[in-house]
């Protein structure tokens, strides 16, 4: 009985250290939805390719946004000890809308 004792005191006092060191630094969170974003817009870059919708030249340069976008990205984590402010990823919000109306714009015109 004194060892069962024991065992549920020492595991309550695990779980309440474990619990203080989770508080003691902030939580670093990854923006998996910007990757998403940029994942899905280099499936359609490569789609357009496939299909003849956009030309090699245009998907270099799509890529080239894409890469200036990571880069963006990366600066702004550097600069914050590995966060985004909310301007940081409103910024890179607008500037994956653009991409993705660049991309829309590539695929849709008459390639003449």
């Amino acid at each position: 009985m004194k060892n069962v004792k024991k065992l549920v005191l020492g595991i309550g006092l695990l779980g309440m250290l474990g619990a203080e060191s989770a508080y003691a630094r902030p939580e670093r969170k990854a923006h998996p939805h910007f990757n998403q974003r940029l994942r899905h817009q280099n499936r359609l870059i490569r789609r357009g390719e496939r299909t003849g919708q956009i030309t090699y030249d245009e998907s270099a340069e799509l890529r080239a946004n894409q890469r200036e976008i990571r880069q963006e990205k990366r600066g702004y984590r550097k600069e914050n000890g590995g966060y985004l402010t909310p301007e940081q990823r409103q910024d890179i919000r607008q500037d994956l809308r653009e991409q993705r109306k660049d991309i829309f714009q590539e695929k849709h015109d008459t390639n003449e």
